[in-house]
């Protein structure tokens, strides 16, 4: 497989969508813990990713391109596989319970198997080609939520910073860290010389790590001040019930649905990155077996 450079605004959508994936299936844990304060939260959590990414990105730019330790490519690759595993897995209930209630679990996640690896099937840099698609059809998606937001928000519902223990802000911030954190792991696996203008790539990582987070704050906003967090707290998908709200004062609420698909587009570039790691690490290992 030749491996093609990643553009520079590639890898900024690539960054977006690995650190935004964790807020449709899990930000309902971070609202649990942290309650009202949640957006105190995920602010605490913002300032603890930059530190954090700056670390990770000094890792990344020391690694070893190929990994000759047996051992250790065995385990990556079993890791992969159960991360696609419930990456699948929860994606298609989130298909099943919100678009295709009469849906086949096995053929929605067979379907979303094949899709991962139908993206895959080239190289690296299509999956981030794909990212950077995906992100253009992700602004005017989320723009229309935040337009359509306005009529459901409701200020009564802030309340006095640390309306929770402070304790629990604090561990509300480092869960939200660990969620937007461990899916750039999967950068680790992009060769720092395999960028495009490559002495630019930090700052365009750290602006796609940025703006993900703050546009997942905008997000839990819209929870706080739409539902309410205590509302939201009691569902499974709690910005779901903001996109139920919307739906009630928009002239397009019939394709309301429709413009709720972007959300898919987080697993989707991860299931992607993460079949296109497996194989390229899967070829890796076979090019060090034939040179031994």
């Amino acid at each position: 497989m030749t491996n093609r450079n990643v553009g520079l605004l590639q890898l900024f959508s690539l960054t977006f969508f690995l650190s935004h994936f964790f807020f449709l299936f899990y930000g309902g844990n971070i609202i649990k813990i942290s309650g009202s304060d949640t957006i105190f939260s995920c602010l605490l959590g913002t300032f603890l990713n930059i530190f954090l990414f700056s670390i990770l990105l000094r890792i990344r730019k020391h690694k070893k391109t190929k990994s000759k330790n047996k051992v250790l490519a065995i385990a990556i690759a079993l890791i992969i596989l159960v991360t696609i595993f419930l990456v699948a897995n929860d994606t298609t209930y989130f298909v099943i319970h919100h678009y295709l209630e009469n849906g086949n679990y096995f053929y929605i996640f067979l379907l979303l198997l094949i899709c991962a690896y139908i993206i895959s099937k080239r190289n690296m840099d299509s999956v981030a080609s794909l990212a950077l698609l995906l992100f253009f059809l992700f602004v005017p998606s989320f723009i229309y939520n935040m337009i359509g937001s306005i009529n459901i928000l409701d200020l009564s519902y802030l309340k006095p910073p640390f309306d929770s223990s402070f304790a629990n802000v604090i561990k509300g911030a480092l869960l939200f860290s660990f969620y937007t954190l461990l899916p750039l792991l999967l950068l680790l696996f992009i060769p720092y010389d395999q960028v495009d203008q490559k002495e630019k790539q930090h700052k365009y990582l750290h602006l796609g790590l940025i703006i993900s987070n703050i546009v997942t704050i905008i997000s839990f906003m819209m929870i706080g001040l739409g539902p309410s967090f205590v509302l939201a707290s009691t569902y499974q998908y709690p910005y779901m019930v903001v996109i139920n709200k919307i739906s009630g004062f928009l002239v397009f609420n019939r394709l309301n649905y429709i413009f709720s698909l972007y959300l898919l587009f987080d697993a989707t570039v991860l299931l992607g990155l993460l079949f296109s790691i497996l194989k390229k690490e899967g070829e890796n290992w076979r090019l060090f077996k034939k040179s031994q």
